[in-house]
């Protein structure tokens, strides 16, 4: 009896220490893919948006339409030498139109975070690694006040305008919702693609009938993404 329970301790013993070596080589999903960052990478989105302007009686509603177009020009350096990207925004009002300058920004993708330089000001746009309910300070690197952002509903599939994206996880921006107002946003992002779709929805509501005085709603959709 004495020999089989050695025996028993001995295997246990083994089990135990394979497991603890597959657990401590089982690689981690960092989630790097989500944002996919090289030279000549470029973005199309189709930007709808709707206003509510309550300077006119009854609220005047406006929509508007055009498309946003994001590329990596070139690589350039941080402060520290760390390599980071330089980032071209156009847009274009109509499909007749040629592209116009409308931004240009810096983008530095870090091993647990991406940081986006923008108008003198840098926001952690991203983490790593990618966890349902991890929270982050986007205004941690700005003199603006503490903004939270929190991952979602993480390595789902999700469908844009019949576009079925196998794996991706939401970025929450904002999330409050009352009587009198909504104040929503939130950026969806896709392993191979980065951000495939946006909302961002600011209303102010009639307490008595809950229509929207005022505010807006605007929404990005991917229409092409290359290398």
């Amino acid at each position: 009896m004495k020999i089989i329970s050695t025996g028993i301790l001995v295997i246990a013993s083994f089990l135990l220490i394979v497991s603890c070596t597959e657990k401590k080589d089982d690689p981690v999903d960092m989630g790097y893919e989500y944002w996919p960052v090289n030279i000549g990478d470029y973005h199309i989105y189709q930007v709808d948006s709707i206003v509510w302007d309550d300077f006119y009686d009854p609220v005047q509603i406006d929509t508007f339409s055009y498309k946003v177009k994001e590329v990596i020009a070139s690589e350039i350096e941080d402060a520290e030498s760390r390599k980071a990207f330089r980032v071209e925004r156009f847009i274009k009002q109509h499909d007749s139109l040629e592209w116009s300058v409308d931004k240009i920004y810096k983008l530095q993708k870090l091993q647990t975070k991406v940081l986006k330089m923008i108008d003198n000001q840098t926001f952690v746009k991203f983490v790593f690694p990618v966890k349902n309910g991890v929270e982050w300070n986007s205004n941690v690197y700005n003199s603006n006040p503490p903004k939270t952002y929190e991952f979602r509903d993480t390595h789902l599939s999700y469908e844009v305008d019949g576009v079925n994206y196998t794996e991706t996880s939401t970025v929450q921006q904002n999330d409050l919702v009352t009587l009198i107002s909504n104040d929503v946003a939130f950026e969806i992002y896709a392993k191979g693609y980065g951000m495939v779709y946006k909302e961002d929805i600011s209303q102010e509501l009639d307490i008595s009938t809950g229509e929207i005085e005022s505010g807006y709603k605007y929404t990005y959709k991917l229409l092409e993404y290359g290398e």
